[in-house]
């Protein structure tokens, strides 16, 4: 792939950011746009524990609430760190951070949060989550769930929502993207066939592979896969989401720091709250 092009499908990636949902755009090649890269490696290359002060971010901005709760240590496992989807800020409310991450990851958070502050329109009602999984990954082994997949496809009996996006950033064993469009009427398409779909049209292409300790910012157009580790390596992922619609899976990590709960009911009436009139 020619430098022009990759600028361009970056370019994309940013340009839709605050953009409504609109599946006619997964028929564009689109790759995660590079952001920063991260100094402070510690927090990445070694296993946080109870005790791990790797963050240099000493003074907590504005907008920031970072507390200790007795949920802290539930986030540690014997290789390291690992929340999946911990909800960090609702709709019109603060940060609210845990203290174990903020002493770990404090410059990285600082950093996303003016970053999100400066591309996102919507921030103000939306919801963040942070994924954050240390583990050895051993040969031949992914890291995370394999299979190319997008994150944030919307359903098309909803009223379009602003696309989704992340920003992430690992130490090893980058993610593959690929420049892939669909082919196609996904309006005709329901989710697992958009999924084979993308699937198809990623075989034969060379993926892109953001460099290691870079922050990549990727949307809801952006098919991607996890690599498979050609030798055991101890690596971090990490993960920050905005997204106008909750994320309320039973397995998501909770936050105590905010009160809440995703039964059954409050998802039928959230989700009947953005349907389209008549469905």
């Amino acid at each position: 792939m020619q430098d022009q092009q990759r600028f361009e499908y970056q370019g994309r990636t940013r340009k839709e950011i605050g953009t409504s949902w609109d599946p006619e755009r997964l028929k564009l090649p689109h790759l995660p746009a590079i952001f920063d890269r991260i100094a402070n490696r510690k927090a990445f290359d070694n296993p946080v524990n109870l005790t791990s002060q790797f963050s240099t971010a000493a003074q907590v901005p504005q907008g920031i609430i970072v507390s200790p709760h007795a949920q802290d240590a539930s986030f540690i496992t014997p290789e390291g760190m690992y929340i999946e989807d911990l909800p960090i800020k609702f709709p019109q409310t603060d940060y609210r951070i845990p203290q174990i991450i903020w002493d770990s990851y404090g410059d990285l958070l600082k950093r996303e949060i003016e970053l999100e502050r400066m591309i996102n329109p919507h921030l103000d009602d939306q919801y963040i989550y942070l994924t954050i999984q240390q583990s050895i990954v051993k040969k031949d082994d992914t890291h995370r769930p394999s299979g190319v997949h997008i994150d944030g496809f919307q359903k098309a009996s909803i009223i379009p929502q602003p696309v989704q996006h992340q920003m992430s950033i690992c130490n090893m064993l980058p993610t593959k993207f690929y420049a892939a469009p669909l082919t196609g009427n996904p309006a005709q398409m329901q989710k697992k066939e958009i999924f084979n779909a993308l699937a198809q049209a990623c075989q034969g292409i060379t993926p892109y592979r953001p460099p290691a300790y870079t922050l990549h910012l990727l949307n809801a157009y952006c098919p991607h896969e996890p690599d498979t580790a050609p030798a055991d390596g101890f690596r971090t992922f990490i993960r920050f989401s905005a997204s106008s619609i909750p994320f309320m899976g039973q397995d998501n990590t909770r936050n105590d720091l905010f009160t809440y709960n995703w039964d059954a009911q409050t998802k039928r009436d959230f989700y009947k709250s953005i349907t389209k009139p008549g469905l």
